[in-house]
């Protein structure tokens, strides 16, 4: 499902194809909700044609597969009624989590209140279009990734941080040292 046109914003440039968006979370209502807020929160930037992102909300992992990003919506406890419901949903959303890493399916987790998400989303998004990145968001110099706190619990995250930190030295390294010899 494509996002519909909204007037004055760019149409998207022949040659480049919507970034196909998967919003995954244990509840339908709830992916929805994530894209529709997402659809209004890049309205709001006129510079990014609403024709760039394709988007599909689902509940199963499956979906992903093939897409361009995927962003799966955090366990929300408090979308759960009773203690039954909550757990189920949790099961759900773990199931989710297992399937995308048994497809090895590159995925943003959004965490925190709905705002906090769409910040978060929008950061995951500007990897094709800058103009979304969230202000006081930061980029650590490799596309497509960017930090959106000080306290990441993802291990890949955190290896890629120190990676980029260990090239950084080296090059630094490298410049700093007089030319070998000639031979």
């Amino acid at each position: 499902m494509t996002a519909a046109a909204s007037g004055g914003q760019a149409a998207l440039p022949p040659g480049i194809p919507p970034m196909r968006v998967v919003v995954l979370s244990d509840n339908l209502q709830a992916a929805q909700a994530a894209v529709a807020a997402l659809r209004a929160a890049i309205a709001a930037h006129p510079e990014v044609s609403p024709h760039a992102f394709d988007w599909l909300p689902a509940t199963d992992g499956q979906a992903a597969r093939g897409c361009d990003i995927c962003l799966l919506l955090s366990w929300d406890e408090e979308r759960s009624g009773t203690a039954a419901q909550a757990l189920d949903a949790l099961q759900a959303h773990q199931a989710l989590r297992q399937t995308l890493l048994a497809q090895q399916q590159p995925f943003a987790v959004l965490r925190g209140p709905p705002k906090q998400q769409i910040d978060q989303a929008l950061a995951a998004l500007a990897r094709r279009h800058a103009a979304l990145l969230p202000a006081g968001a930061q980029t650590l110099g490799r596309p497509g990734w960017q930090s959106m706190c000080e306290k990441c619990d993802d291990p890949q995250c955190e290896h890629r941080l120190l990676s980029q930190l260990l090239e950084h030295r080296a090059a630094a390294q490298n410049q700093s040292l007089p030319p070998g010899p000639q031979t």
